[in-house]
């Protein structure tokens, strides 16, 4: 099957952005990370390269979100990881085809290092970068694509093969231990991948995150 199939799947489709209008619509309440949420992130995070030293913050970072996002084990969300030199400003890439799926997952971190940082919004400067690469995907641009390290080459061949698919689909999240994008820059990017109809966005922002675990620990 040819790409112009996977581009005529993706016309007429809805773009989604889950920003604070979309949390209020689902039923979860704006509120301002605090300490509580730091640590119960953080001390996830920090578990996370106790137990695999090839990570750093930020790919642990990348590795807690995805387990807990996709409900994948952290060996499965350690082996999406693509971040290094030549990502294209993709640092993980997990394809879920459970239950005949065929859903691209595309993650973009930001990592800060102590608790005052976090209050900065999610940096935007390699949404751009993005949106070259998710051009050079949907295009098949295999001269562009064959630039990229190695990690993110192998993901990429199983993302083009999952482009052939008639339910195929692709999310791309925004993963922080910070605030989330300012509304400047929600609407950079959604002019940015507007061209992708079928494309959907979600943020992960420290509020966000952090509810995995102070909600575990609540049930304990």
């Amino acid at each position: 099957m040819s790409v112009v199939f996977v581009k005529a799947r993706f016309v007429g489709q809805a773009t989604r952005f889950l920003d604070r209008d979309d949390k209020t619509q689902l039923g979860r309440k704006e509120t301002l990370a605090n300490m509580f949420d730091w640590n119960a992130l953080d001390q996830k995070v920090c578990a996370t390269i106790a137990e695999y030293e090839e990570l750093d913050r930020t790919k642990s970072l990348s590795v807690v979100a995805i387990s807990e996002t996709m409900e994948i084990d952290i060996d499965e969300a350690v082996d999406a990881i693509t971040d290094g030199g030549n990502d294209r400003g993709v640092d993980a890439l997990f394809i879920d085809d459970r239950d005949g799926k065929n859903d691209i997952h595309i993650f973009q971190t930001k990592c800060v290092g102590d608790f005052s940082k976090s209050k900065n919004n999610f940096p935007s400067s390699e949404i751009d970068k993005l949106a070259s690469f998710l051009v050079d995907l949907t295009g098949h641009d295999n001269d562009a694509l064959a630039s990229t390290n190695s990690l993110l080459k192998a993901k990429i061949s199983d993302a083009l093969e999952v482009l052939k698919e008639a339910n195929a689909t692709i999310t791309v999240h925004f993963v922080g231990n910070t605030a989330p994008l300012i509304d400047t820059e929600l609407k950079r990017v959604r002019t940015a991948f507007s061209r992708y109809k079928a494309i959907e966005f979600r943020m992960h922002d420290l509020d966000a995150l952090s509810d995995f675990f102070l909600e575990k620990e609540s049930r304990l």
